[in-house]
């Protein structure tokens, strides 16, 4: 009975371990994203993997910020940056400074998450048909409405797309909708602190049907659901990046802005976590904005572009929570 219980509690730490930190990333080398003051490679750069190899975003060239901008070419080499959406053709937003941005392509269309603002951003809609697998010339369809918010300065730089899901939106399954984001710095029914009280989740889970209308996931009791595990770990939670892979949901974050560390969170249900990584090899000393995610299926890789630093992980079935 001992040397069971023995070997039930060594299995039981290798399972805590193993959901803990043991991702396998491997450094590919840079990426020549845009850089910005200081010669710093730029943060919120979505990649979308096209049949030549990526187009990467930016909502700067390096010179002028606020705008979207795209480059196409290989991971380690990329052509100039040009400019793909013009800010000032933005009207319903006083100050149409696009910031953080998230892309994620379909069979035929690409859609995007773009947080506009000037002191504060919120979540607005546009979609590009795909013109030889990449993303073509962009359409905006405006801010997007979030039911029961109340307040948001967002920084969510993911859109997880499911085409084919149905037309109606699924309040009980997030998996279940045609997209999906995580947002940060966001507040509902009345609160307005972001200070992580009910109300106000560290990370929120919003869905849509159409990407225009969002709804966040709540309980059986009607509050809004938070998809931090550990709050002390999440703290307030800034640039939640996220991919669904095969087997369920990846987001990393970061705590704080400065930030120590970026934490990485896995889901099967994409409402519960776990904690991957609680310091995530992904993140540097620049990299305090977070990351951007893309799922290569074909070849069962997990994609993140740190700061002008292209990491992969082998993609595998993690415990689920």
């Amino acid at each position: 009975m001992a040397r069971l219980l023995k070997t039930l509690a060594l299995t039981l730490i290798s399972v805590t371990l193993y959901a803990n930190g043991l991702v396998g990333w491997l450094n590919r080398g840079p990426v020549p994203v845009p850089l910005v003051t200081g010669g710093v490679p730029a943060s919120y750069t979505p990649v979308v993997l096209t049949p030549s190899g990526v187009q990467v975003f930016a909502n700067t060239n390096g010179k002028q910020d606020g705008d979207f901008w795209v480059a196409s070419g290989s991971w380690g080499k990329l052509g100039p940056f040009s400019k793909a959406f013009a800010a000032s053709n933005i009207k319903d937003f006083k100050q149409p400074f696009i910031r953080t941005t998230a892309v994620a392509a379909g069979a035929s269309t690409c859609y995007a998450i773009w947080h506009v603002g000037g002191t504060t951003y919120q979540p607005a809609f546009a979609t590009a048909r795909r013109v030889g697998g990449a993303c073509g010339s962009w359409t905006y369809h405006g801010r997007v409405s979030i039911q029961g918010l109340s307040a948001i300065d967002g920084n969510g730089e993911n859109l997880i797309i499911s085409e084919g899901a149905g037309a109606a939106l699924d309040a009980t399954n997030p998996l279940n909708n045609r997209f999906l984001m995580y947002e940060d710095t966001v507040c509902f029914d009345g609160q307005t602190n972001f200070d992580n009280v009910t109300g106000c989740p560290h990370i929120a889970i919003l869905m849509s049907a159409d990407g225009t209308t969002w709804a966040p996931y709540r309980d059986s009791l009607g509050v809004v659901v938070d998809f931090c595990p550990d709050p002390a770990l999440c703290s307030h939670s800034w640039w939640p990046a996220a991919a669904r892979t095969f087997s369920g949901v990846h987001v990393l974050a970061v705590p704080n802005w400065p930030n120590a560390y970026m934490f990485h969170l896995y889901s099967c249900d994409g409402i519960h976590a776990t904690v991957l990584e609680a310091s995530s090899d992904v993140a540097d000393a620049q990299s305090e904005k977070g990351t951007n995610l893309v799922w290569e299926p074909g070849a069962l890789l997990l994609h993140a572009l740190s700061n002008g630093v292209h990491w992969t992980s082998s993609e595998q079935a993690y415990p689920c929570n």
